[in-house]
Order: C-alpha cells, then structure tokens, then sequence
C-alpha cells in the first residue's frame, strides 16, 4: 500500500518537473542569442579588464626531499660465542654484512676431531657387534648375564664417545643464529 503511494508520488513529482522544464521552449521566455550577445558586451564594458598570463603545461617529475631527524634501533641483539677454543681457519662473514640464518661467520680449526670420529665410529661397530655374539650366546645359554650387560655397557659408552665428538667438531664452526646485521666481529 505505502509502496503504490510511492509510486505515484515519485510519478507526480517527476511529472511535475517535465512540465516546469518544457514551459520555457513553449512559451518562448528563452532569451534570444542576440540578447545574450548584448548582456555579455554590457558586462564587459561594467567589469574592469585583467591581464592575464598563461604558462605552457609540461609533464616533469617532481622531487621531493624529505629530511627527518631520529635514531634506530636494533629489534633485537644477540651476541654470539664459541663454545669451545681454538685457531681461527675462516672468516665467513665481515663487519657491517647482513648475514643470513645459518651462514658461517667464523670457523675454527677442528684438528684431528675428524680422525677421532672415524675411530669412534668404528669402536661403535665393534661394541656393536659384541653386543649382538654375547646376546646370541646368552640366548644359547653359553654366556653370562653380565658379559652380556657389560657388552651393552660398552656399546652406549661408544655411542656416546661419538656423539661427543660429533657436536666438539659441530662447535667449531660458529654460524649466525638469526638473519640480521654483523654489526661487530671480535675475533
């Protein structure tokens, strides 16, 4: 109901200002070009004249400076060390480089660690190996509980002899815990 009232409010009113626009080309109250020309002559002869000046528009760039004055600040600092001593071989990184996660900033001389992992591996096989006859001949009921418990005792020790020296020689090369910036290399 309040919808068909809308309608024909909105169809009225539109109506209303077709009729208000075409009165003026029907009854002919337009003014005449010739009127206009006279009005516009009258006007410039009332106004006073100006000077006025234009300039040619071209397309330049725009350079703007900004200049503000302030301090940064590092989000976070982080100071690295070795964890064990030693002759510096290489210096992977240099003052004032951005650095990556991971990347070798100093690597220290690993002396005959390599030597020692390769003998520790294979005083690991063995005590492997060891391990595994005394647990046979346990299950054949040819050995003693204890050869076998010390055999196994022997087989953790060498596992653990290599992993000590698996991370002695992972200590000698110290890399970058974080991206960022090498700000100062004390070496």
């Amino acid at each position: 109901m309040t919808s068909k009232k809308s309608y024909i409010l909105a169809g009225a009113v539109a109506l209303g200002v077709t009729a208000w626009m075409l009165s003026d080309n029907i009854f002919g109250s337009a003014p005449t070009a010739e009127a206009e020309i006279e009005s516009a002559e009258d006007a410039a002869k009332k106004t006073p004249q100006f000077i006025v000046s234009a300039v040619r528009v071209e397309n330049q760039p725009i350079t703007q400076v900004v200049r503000a004055n302030g301090f940064s600040e590092a989000e976070f600092v982080v100071t690295v060390s070795a964890k064990t001593s030693g002759e510096i071989v290489k210096i992977g990184s240099k003052e004032g480089s951005d650095v990556k996660k991971g990347d070798v900033l100093v690597q220290l001389d690993s002396g005959t660690l390599p030597e020692q992992i390769r003998a520790a591996r294979a005083n690991l096989e063995v005590a492997k190996k060891r391990q595994e006859v005394a647990a046979r001949l346990a299950k054949e009921n040819f050995s003693a509980p204890l050869e076998q418990a010390e055999r196994a005792a022997d087989y953790q020790n060498a596992l653990v002899q290599l992993t000590l020296l698996q991370e002695q020689l992972d200590d000698t090369v110290i890399a970058s815990p974080v991206s960022g910036h090498l700000e100062t290399l004390h070496v």
